[in-house]
């Protein structure tokens, strides 16, 4: 591995590339690794800009949003018209693919079953979403950075 750090051992490089190759067999995108001094973030697709300094910030903000989240998903359901995207784990919800990138999907937008939609980050470790459905997203649940619990309502997608 041409350009790698000097401190890095034949064994890390090793596991490094197990680690590689275990994610290209999990249904897991993203992984973020710490080796002491070195953090390790190894991805499927293009790769993400490092998270924890914004989302320790902000976390007292999505915290209440998920406190409100659970009352307002009930309500829509009677009035809105759509199939429900649920959460297909616990973790942090990301909109978009990396600070100051657009959101994945927008209200408006039309999806089809494999279009991500979100991620959701549990542990360092990034799950893409995807829509399921073909469809138009007639409205976003929860705010960006938010925790989810699993089943949580995510979108309303207007089958196409």
């Amino acid at each position: 591995m041409a350009g790698t750090a000097d401190f890095l051992t034949d064994a890390d490089l090793t596991r490094i590339e197990r680690l590689m190759e275990a994610l290209d067999r999990s249904g897991v995108d993203y992984m973020k690794v710490d080796f002491g001094e070195l953090q390790l973030t190894l991805g499927k697709g293009a790769p993400l800009a490092p998270r924890t300094p914004p989302v320790s910030a902000p976390a007292p903000a999505p915290a209440a949003a998920v406190r409100a989240a659970p009352a307002p998903a009930p309500a829509p359901a009677p009035t809105a018209s759509g199939e429900v995207i649920a959460a297909p784990l616990m973790g942090r919800y990301y909109a978009k693919p990396e600070q100051g990138a657009a959101p994945f999907v927008q209200v408006g937008d039309m999806v089809t079953k494999d279009t991500t939609i979100c991620l959701i980050e549990v542990m360092k470790t990034f799950t893409s979403v995807p829509a399921g459905m073909a469809g138009r997203v007639v409205e976003v649940l929860v705010a960006d950075e938010a925790v989810v619990e699993y089943g949580q309502p995510l979108f309303r997608i207007e089958k196409a």
